[in-house]
């Protein structure tokens, strides 16, 4: 064998094994499924994505993708599910949601709910006949004590949250609600409630709720104010002008004077100026400067500089005894002692002067005597009724159904007449017992007493026929009496 045939045999020999070699390293690698994660800041969520394994590497698994998300401190919120998903259905190079927070709940802010409007329009109102009413204004919004003014809803903490990492997410907090409020008002131990702390008039005032114990009306009360209705004190600069009504549940206090106007209190009522064809009535007392044409009534003391052509009951003593101190015309009612200036006229006018509990029941008795009278003839025209439907029944033998129902009606009517009339017997029965005590009361009249006057001291009455000055009228041995003081 010569070199040539040796190389050859030697070539051949050994290419077969080269070639193998050259054809392994050709050969791609296997690469199994990697995961990837992402992570949003603070947790909040992870997207996942496996990517495809390359040439026959391993597929991705549950344990993969648990250890990774363990790897990853991601322990929270985990979607089983689309774990499944991404491995049973082989879902390569794709983000998928893997894990998800519980985001924290911020608390609610907190509220006041007021139950009365700020602001009151004051503006008169338009019945359904389109008549305006200008008396009845609103302007005044009447408050107890204790009256609920807002229901306060406070703020809340929030919930808190976990993110993917297992971590607390905390809420933010809920706002303090503006609670602000002025005079009288204040809130319940629990803080949930804003309230009356006394009666009054409940009003707006920069900005927040507070509540006037005093009215004060700094001009007339007309038109422009409506009628004044108020729990509390009511003071008045002006007039109270025709027409109008005043009524406090205490005080009311008028700088001017009322003229054709009606005021009513639970305490006194004080016109500086005086009152003209007004009607009064105070649970204390009257202090008017003068009052004309006008009713008053009172509970305690009536003071006035004069009294014209007035009705007046007093349950407390009536002093009419500064200024001009006259009582002319009309009826005064005390019951208790009257002093006075003048009582009467020069041209007599009829006036009449009534003093003591004693006087005001004979007053009762007579009016209670007069109702008996009416009751008595109502009855005797029932009586009438029911004796001629009751002979005709007779006659006919049998009467209408309207007739018989005349009948019934009118003799319930009966007897509801006669329980009425023993009822107002029994009454007249405790007035004469009363009567039989005499009160020592009096008239002082330390200037005039003119005839025209008639008084009535107990139920002793003295018509006044001559001009007495300076003098006392009272009770003496055989009646009514004047004297000289």
């Amino acid at each position: 064998m010569n070199n040539d045939d040796a190389l050859i045999n030697s070539t051949n020999n050994i290419a077969p094994d080269s070639q193998a070699d050259n054809n392994n390293e050709d050969k791609p690698q296997p690469v199994d499924c990697i995961i990837e994660l992402e992570i949003e800041t603070g947790g909040y969520s992870a997207n996942l994505r496996a990517r495809s394994p390359l040439n026959g590497g391993k597929d991705v698994t549950k344990e993969q993708i648990k250890a990774t998300l363990a790897e990853k401190k991601i322990v929270y919120g985990i979607n089983e599910g689309m774990i499944n998903i991404i491995v049973n259905g082989k879902s390569y190079d794709r983000w998928f949601p893997i894990a998800k927070c519980t985001p924290p709940q911020n608390g609610e802010d907190g509220k006041v709910e007021y139950l009365f409007d700020k602001n009151v329009t004051g503006l008169p109102k338009e019945d359904a006949h389109g008549y305006v009413d200008f008396h009845n204004l609103g302007i005044i919004r009447n408050i107890t004590m204790g009256t609920v003014i807002a229901n306060i809803t406070r703020e809340t903490p929030g919930t808190s949250g976990t993110n993917v990492l297992g971590d607390e997410m905390k809420p933010q907090k809920g706002r303090e609600p503006s609670v602000v409020f002025g005079e009288n008002i204040k809130l319940t131990d629990d803080k949930l409630q804003m309230i009356a702390a006394a009666d009054g008039n409940l009003v707006n005032r920069g900005g927040k709720f507070l509540i006037d114990t005093v009215v004060k009306i700094d001009g007339d009360v007309d038109v422009s104010t409506g009628n004044v209705d108020f729990i509390g004190e009511v003071v008045i600069r002006g007039d109270v002008k025709e027409g109008f009504k005043v009524t406090s549940g205490k005080d009311i206090l008028v700088h001017g004077g009322a003229y054709g106007a009606s005021l009513t209190a639970a305490g006194k009522i004080t016109v500086r100026t005086g009152v003209v064809g007004s009607q009064l009535v105070a649970g204390s007392s009257v202090d008017v400067a003068f009052a004309e044409n006008s009713n008053i009534t009172c509970y305690e003391s009536l003071k006035a500089k004069s009294l014209y052509f007035c009705d007046a009951f007093c349950k407390g003593e009536v002093c009419v005894n500064t200024g001009n101190g006259s009582i002319i015309g009309g009826k005064i009612i005390s019951t208790k002692n009257l002093y006075a200036y003048t009582i009467g006229s020069k041209s007599y006018t009829p006036t009449q002067i009534v003093i003591g509990d004693n006087a005001i029941m004979l007053q009762e008795k007579t009016g209670l005597e007069q109702k008996i009278e009416k009751l008595d003839i109502e009855e005797d025209k029932c009586t009438k009724v029911v004796e001629y439907l009751s002979e005709k029944k007779k006659q006919l033998g049998s009467l209408p159904t309207d007739k018989v129902n005349i009948i019934t009606t009118a003799a319930k009517q009966i007897l509801l007449l006669r329980n009425e009339r023993e009822q107002i017997q029994k009454r007249i029965e405790e007035i004469d017992i009363y009567l039989q005590t005499k009160q020592n009361l009096c008239v002082n009249c330390k200037r005039e007493l003119y005839p025209g006057v008639k008084i009535t001291i107990n139920d002793f009455v003295l018509p006044v026929n001559s001009t007495y000055q300076y003098c006392l009228v009272g009770i003496g041995d055989d009646g009514i009496e004047i004297r000289n003081q």
